[in-house]
Formats: structure tokens, C-alpha cells, sequence
């Protein structure tokens, strides 16, 4: 669908990407993340062609284009003297659609999102949240093969971000591939199938999330017993006792090892004993740190 070969993009002679190449070609959702200035927003604005690349290609394959993608930037850009239903004709009407049709086809994002009070109102009269969603709306009046969506859930209410988090997921079901860029590490790992992380303009990470989160297992694990365990306090993270169950989380390293481990616990009868998985924000600030 979309493939990125050794894209670079300069601002004057401040490199901002460096030789970014990758592959968008399921209809899964792709987590972007990164760092405050890791080159998020120029990486999608560049995929759009906003801006110039200083070098490299952004390659759309197997009949896509801009035509089929459909993109939501990171702050909003309405025209503001319009009202919430003239801007959905008008963007509609970009796209290629009649009135009529953008206003069918926006109809039920504008229902779900809570914009119907809001459809004469003019677009600078309303909140930033409320702008944002206008905007979301406007972004699926198509259905795209592709949508990129730069921090979709900005400025946004818990109760609009939990009906746009089902919006697009709905969408994947439809078989649309979703791009998403958010600094929200709770977003990214409930619902990305795929990460991509950039830091310093340099891809670091680019794996499916679960074999991600198999790839840095940390060096803890997690015990669960009914009877209390003895360890050598050095090696104790976590040590806690809730109702009748005791739980530890014991570090290993090359001094203290996971055969060590075993030693320790002898014949204790134990309840659980699990390899901790990091979550994706343990992970992000582990590579970016």
C-alpha cells in the first residue's frame, strides 16, 4: 500500500528524518510514537506531501494515492466563519462528493460524537475539543484506503476519546489501515497492532506489539504464593501482602539468576510464577532513554 525508502527531510541544515524506510501493508493499526520533536509530525506531513522531501520516496502501490488516503492533522484546520454543516459540505465537496453526500456520510460520526447541536454553530465559536472532533468527522467522509491520523485524541473529553477509540476501530474492521501518531502510551498499546518509534529522526523500533513486548522481557518475575518467601532483600522489587496471597517481584541478573531463583523458593508451594512483560511505556523509555 504505502512504502517509505530511505526518506530524509531537512530544515536548512538541521536534519529532522534520517533515512526513514518502511512498510504500510495491512489493514491493521500502526502506532507512530516517539519523543516531543522526534520528527512525528514532519514524518506524516512529509507521507502527505505537505512537506518536500530532502531525499528519498514515498512509493503508493497497488493503485493507491492521495486520492484514497485520508488524513487528520495534528492541529485543527477549519475554515472557522463556516458553520459545522457548511464545512462538512465544503470538505465533502474536495473530496469529491456531492452536499448531499457528505452530510449522509457524516451524518452518523456527527450523532455518536455529539455534534448535532453544534451543526449551524460557526466553527470558531466552538471549544478545541469540539474542533477536533469536527474534524475527525471531516476526515472519514470518505471511506480511504488509508487514514493517517496525527494525535487524533488532542484536547479531547475521556467519554469523546472512548467513542473515536470505537470509531476507528470499526474502521479497521471495514478494512481501512489506520496510521496513528499519538504521545499517549495507553492508546497505542490498547488498540495498535503495529509500532513504529522514532527518536531523533531515526526509526528505533519497528515490530509488531506483541512480539515487541516479547523481545524486551524484563529481568523480573512475578510470584505469587500463600505461604511468605524468603529473598535476599537486594534482589526484591516488589514485596506485598493482600488477603492471604503474598506476591514478590524478584529482579535476576548475572549474579542472581532464574536457577538461583528456583533455589530460593526450594519446595515452597507457590501460586504463580510469571516473566514479567514490560507494557509499551516501559518499553519506550528504555530505548529512548
Amino acid at each position: 500500500m504505502l512504502k517509505l525508502e530511505k526518506l530524509c527531510k531537512n530544515f536548512g541544515h538541521k536534519e529532522v528524518l534520517h533515512s526513514i524506510t518502511l512498510q504500510i501493508d495491512k489493514p491493521i493499526i500502526y502506532g507512530l510514537i516517539g519523543p516531543n520533536g522526534a520528527g512525528k509530525t514532519t514524518l506524516i506531513r512529509s507521507i502527505c506531501g505537505i512537506l518536500p522531501l530532502s531525499s528519498g520516496n514515498v512509493i503508493y502501490e497497488d493503485g493507491h494515492s492521495m486520492q484514497n488516503i485520508a488524513y487528520m492533522p495534528d492541529q485543527t484546520s477549519l475554515y472557522t466563519d463556516m458553520s459545522l454543516a457548511d464545512e462538512v459540505k465544503y470538505i465533502g465537496q474536495l473530496r469529491g462528493l456531492t452536499s448531499k453526500e457528505a452530510m449522509e456520510n457524516a451524518s452518523n460520526n456527527i450523532k455518536r460524537l455529539g455534534l448535532l447541536k453544534y451543526m449551524k454553530t460557526p466553527i470558531a465559536a466552538l471549544s478545541k475539543g469540539t474542533a477536533r472532533k469536527v474534524q475527525f468527522v471531516c476526515t472519514f467522509l470518505i471511506h480511504p484506503s488509508l487514514a493517517i491520523l496525527d494525535e487524533p485524541f488532542s484536547g479531547l473529553d475521556p467519554i469523546s476519546v472512548i467513542e473515536m477509540e470505537k470509531i476507528i476501530l470499526e474502521k479497521k474492521k471495514e478494512g481501512v489501515t489506520i496510521l496513528l501518531s499519538t504521545h499517549l502510551m495507553e492508546h497505542a498499546e490498547r488498540f495498535c497492532d503495529h509500532i513504529f518509534m522514532i527518536n531523533k529522526g531515526n526509526l528505533i523500533i519497528d515490530d509488531e506489539l506483541e512480539h515487541l513486548k516479547l523481545m524486551h522481557l524484563m529481568s523480573e518475575y512475578q510470584i505469587e504464593s500463600q505461604t511468605p518467601l524468603l529473598f535476599d532483600e537486594k534482589h526484591l522489587v516488589v514485596k506485598e501482602k493482600t488477603a492471604d496471597i503474598y506476591r514478590y517481584v524478584i529482579k535476576t541478573d548475572k549474579a542472581y539468576t532464574y536457577k538461583q531463583l528456583m533455589k530460593d523458593i526450594n519446595d515452597t508451594e507457590i501460586l504463580s510464577l510469571n516473566h514479567k512483560i514490560p507494557d509499551l511505556k516501559e518499553i519506550f523509555i528504555n530505548s529512548v532513554r
